[in-house]
């Protein structure tokens, strides 16, 4: 059942009307500068949490922490560095629907080598995942929508 669930949103995630993968990735790896150059491992933006952990170190804003952050290292509170780079980074983003929650970086010699958007969706959890590698499906729970030049939608069940 879960499967065919999955398939179902696979299929609708390709036909979806605002579902312009290919216009949404070219944003995405524009923004790969950025994130590279402040070496961003994560970051998140929704309204019970904030985070940041890049190369200046790991800076949160939480009602629930223990949920939050979920990167290795001390946390601390934004400085006003820290909260700078943030917003540039909330910026950079941009208000697209749907907008990115959250994001996680891993580097290689210091260039991107993976990187997953989780995109802000009503019914589903999706995300955009840019790996060098070819990800592993896991059977009706995660599945994964090659969109060319290293880029997947990632669709996960998680009922």
């Amino acid at each position: 059942m879960r499967w065919l669930f999955v398939t179902l949103l696979l299929s609708l995630a390709g036909c979806a009307p605002n579902a312009n993968h290919a216009q949404r990735i070219k944003h995405l790896e524009g923004l790969f500068p950025q994130l590279s150059s402040l070496q961003v491992t994560a970051y998140r933006n929704q309204d019970w949490c904030r985070n940041l952990a890049y190369q200046r170190g790991n800076f949160s804003q939480s009602t629930h922490p223990s949920t939050c952050n979920l990167f290795e290292g001390k946390v601390g509170p934004f400085d006003p560095k820290a909260q700078a780079d943030f917003e540039s980074i909330a910026s950079a983003l941009g208000g697209d629907r749907p907008r990115v929650l959250w994001l996680n970086i891993d580097y290689q010699e210091g260039k991107i080598r993976t990187a997953e958007f989780a995109l802000d969706t009503s019914t589903t959890r999706e995300s955009y995942l840019y790996t060098h590698d070819t990800p592993e499906d896991l059977d009706g729970e995660i599945m994964h929508k090659p969109l060319g030049g290293h880029w997947y939608l990632r669709l996960e069940d998680w009922n």
